[in-house]
């Protein structure tokens, strides 16, 4: 019977327990920053759908001025009103408006109203017309 020498493996068990933990901890730093960085590319993803949305409706608010320019509403644009005078004492703030007079124009009265759903109308058909180009005509056509 052949007698075992405790001298010959005992320095070598505790080995493989902290090779293993090492390498436990390196694939557990790999999987967080793995996680970490797919968050960061979603937060990324988000900015930049953000960008485009901001920028699409910057350019829908373009087009509306242009065509608000274009139809000569420029031109009947009246000054500010002012109710009074600006005086050093008064303690209160200066009352003005610039509605527009809809009665100065061709001396015709315009009720609002009609204005407001012609102008929601014209907006709706820029919206087609810019979402889905030039095979809007069509869907223009049935939305008027």
């Amino acid at each position: 019977m052949r007698t075992k020498n405790p001298r010959l493996g005992s320095g070598q068990r505790g080995m493989v327990l902290i090779s293993s933990l090492l390498l436990l901890l390196i694939i557990t730093i790999l999987g967080v920053s793995m996680f970490r960085s797919f968050s960061i590319q979603e937060k990324v993803a988000g900015n930049v759908r953000e960008k485009q949305r901001a920028l699409q409706a910057a350019e829908i608010a373009q087009q509306y001025a242009e065509w608000w320019l274009a139809q000569g509403n420029n031109s009947a644009v009246t000054p500010v009103l002012c109710n009074s005078l600006l005086s050093a004492n008064l303690s209160q703030g200066q009352v003005c408006s610039n509605a527009l007079n809809l009665t100065a124009i061709g001396g015709v009265t315009v009720s609002d109203r009609r204005v407001q759903q012609r102008l929601e109308q014209q907006h709706r058909q820029r919206q087609l017309r810019h979402q889905f180009g030039a095979g809007a005509d069509s869907l223009v056509r049935e939305h008027s």
